[in-house]
């Protein structure tokens, strides 16, 4: 990979560094997360623009990552954030009927594959 980046566009890099993660700043540069990363690794250049990024990173990368995390956990039942890392549970779901639930499930699940097994078995 032979990418040579201009004075202007590691400085764009920097800024971008600062405000969005590798994933996001690839996307913008038309380059996969590893391809950045592996360039990353071979021009020095990139390396300190995009460490003098993450070193000013501050609440803009926050509210990004956060706003990130937020929108991809929509509507799921659990979600980390990442402030306190702690799993929120809707309170509509609260332990024992998450519990109750995922041992019926379970049960539900073990017969199918009894039933599966013995069939196979009665069939041989």
């Amino acid at each position: 990979m032979n990418k040579i980046f201009t004075q202007e566009e590691l400085k764009n890099i920097e800024k971008l560094v600062s405000k969005y993660s590798f994933g996001d700043v690839a996307k913008k540069l038309n380059l996969s997360e590893n391809q950045f990363l592996k360039l990353r690794k071979e021009l020095k250049q990139l390396k300190e623009a995009v460490d003098r990024g993450i070193s000013i990173r501050g609440d803009e990368f926050k509210n990004n990552t956060k706003k990130k995390i937020s929108d991809s956990h929509k509507g799921s039942a659990a979600m980390y954030t990442n402030k306190d890392t702690k799993r929120l549970i809707p309170d509509e779901l609260d332990p024992a009927t998450a519990l109750a639930k995922f041992k019926e499930e379970f049960k539900a699940n073990k017969r199918k594959r009894l039933k599966k097994d013995l069939n196979e078995i009665y069939f041989i």
